[in-house]
């Protein structure tokens, strides 16, 4: 599991099978004065996590072996309703592979570019402000199909 035991609610939760974006994850989160965060490398254990705790905000990369990043969201958002998602990876993604519904959620495409947009997209999501005035119009995009879904390229 991530650095600490188990509490009861955290501002983030970050799943990332990558070591490489785990790293990035922990590193990053403490640039931007987050401290109250759990890593989770462990797909199966993360489900396991959000069945129990709270988060503000769930950060997932999509493909992983066992459980996806969407199963993680439906998890996430079963223990915490208002819980923003932002789902991560490195390919294109076909959302018709998923059972999503028409839940909102963020896709934030691999590798992340601009550290500064990525900070204030999740400052913005962990206060529960969905309005991305300051973000660059350039940098994000509504799903064509699911049109609560956005997509980042930051």
């Amino acid at each position: 599991m991530g650095r600490s035991a188990v509490k009861s609610s955290y501002q983030v939760i970050v799943v990332e099978d990558d070591h490489t974006f785990l790293c990035f994850w922990e590193r990053f989160l403490k640039s931007i004065g987050i401290y109250d965060f759990e890593i989770v490398s462990n797909p199966v254990a993360a489900e396991a996590l959000l069945e129990k705790a709270e988060c503000r905000l769930l950060i997932s990369d999509i493909n992983m072996p066992a459980v996806n990043g969407y199963q993680l969201a439906i998890a996430a958002r079963k223990r915490s309703p208002e819980c923003a998602v932002i789902l991560t990876t490195a390919y294109g993604v076909n959302l018709s592979r998923f059972e999503i519904g028409m839940n909102c959620f963020h896709i934030v495409y691999k590798p992340y570019n601009n550290v500064n947009e990525l900070a204030k997209l999740i400052k913005h999501l962990i206060a529960g402000d969905t309005r991305f005035d300051d973000l660059s119009e350039d940098s994000f995009s509504e799903n064509e199909d699911i049109p609560t879904v956005t997509e980042w390229k930051l």
